[in-house]
């Protein structure tokens, strides 16, 4: 979830809680759940409400209202500045000091049970219509003759339009799963569209199904209990829920960064949602297999660093040859 969908989400949840706060917390939550978000992360945002913070004005303004036409042709920029999300004041150390070593433990006992085997990562990710995020996409650009309406191009360009789920591996990618985001991306839609109609396709055909272990995000909509007795059933092995070290020791990041470096080259900026998919798709069948194995193919390794160090020391260090 990028920066701007925490904020947006935080809002929503601070200002829906004190709209509803006579029906409690469970209210809340669950009305926030049934929209597919976390609970740990819904608790979260509660207490902020509880602590008297105020929900802000939406992060997804429009932006051209900062922006600098020009009348001769000329190209404008914007810099969009990223915003903290935290108070200045407040004390991160214990609270880090605890997810490290919780981190660390489960990556022991993950590469334990599951050393020399092949591991296949999933995840899903935003896309809109022009790239809002990466150091390499910071500026934002309007040319003269742009006949879209104002100021809503920047509003509207910036806001996801398309999910795109996808499973790796170092056997290569499995078929994507593309959606649009008015369409709930749900627990059911996970299950009959990605698991069963995409990911075990691709374990069965590609993998020894002894010797792979599939790691799913852990979110409720991908690490449930109706995913992992299917995985089950299928004799195939999992991260479970309870020792899933989290995001960091999973490589999806560096792989959308590779996708979408390509899918907005050159400033590329798409009309629709369907002109946007044909990009992704297009992107997806040229991006270099090779760089994606190898992201798959060091799992093993980044688990080791993350328990016997508490960093990924090798990976980082080598994070240029995943994403050029």
């Amino acid at each position: 979830m990028s920066n701007i969908d925490r904020q947006e989400l935080k809002r929503q949840v601070i200002k829906f809680y004190n709209e509803n706060i006579e029906k409690g917390k469970a209210y809340t939550v669950n009305h926030f759940k049934n929209l597919g978000e976390t609970q740990s992360c819904i608790y979260h945002y509660i207490r902020q409400a509880e602590n008297g913070e105020t929900p802000s004005a939406s992060c997804r303004a429009a932006l051209a209202e900062s922006t600098n036409h020009t009348s001769r042709g000329r190209v404008s920029k914007v810099h969009v500045q990223a915003k903290s999300a935290l108070p200045n004041d407040i004390n991160l150390h214990p609270r880090g000091d605890q997810l490290l070593a919780t981190c660390r433990q489960r990556c022991g006992a993950i590469y334990s049970k599951f050393q020399d085997h092949d591991w296949i990562l999933d995840n899903k990710c935003m896309f809109t219509y022009r790239c809002n995020q990466g150091s390499k996409y910071r500026f934002h650009y309007t040319f003269e003759g742009d006949t879209r309406p104002q100021p809503v191009i920047y509003e509207e360009d910036l806001v996801p339009r398309l999910v795109v789920w996808i499973a790796f591996s170092k056997q290569g990618i499995c078929q994507p799963f593309i959606q649009s985001v008015d369409e709930k991306f749900s627990a059911r839609v996970f299950y009959e569209k990605c698991l069963r109609g995409r990911l075990l396709p691709f374990v069965k055909q590609y993998h020894d199904v002894k010797r792979t272990v599939v790691w799913t995000d852990a979110s409720s909509v991908t690490s449930n209990k109706r995913v992992f007795d299917c995985l089950e059933s299928e004799g195939i092995k999992y991260v479970s829920k309870d020792d899933n070290p989290g995001n960091r020791v999973r490589c999806c990041s560096y792989f959308w960064t590779m996708l979408k470096n390509a899918v907005y080259d050159n400033n590329w900026i798409a009309e629709n949602d369907q002109d946007l998919e044909r990009r992704i798709q297009h992107c997806l069948s040229k991006i270099d297999l090779r760089n994606v194995m190898r992201l798959a193919a060091d799992t093993e390794n980044r688990i080791y660093e993350m328990y016997h160090t508490g960093e990924i020391k090798t990976f980082s260090d080598q994070k240029q040859k995943y994403t050029h």
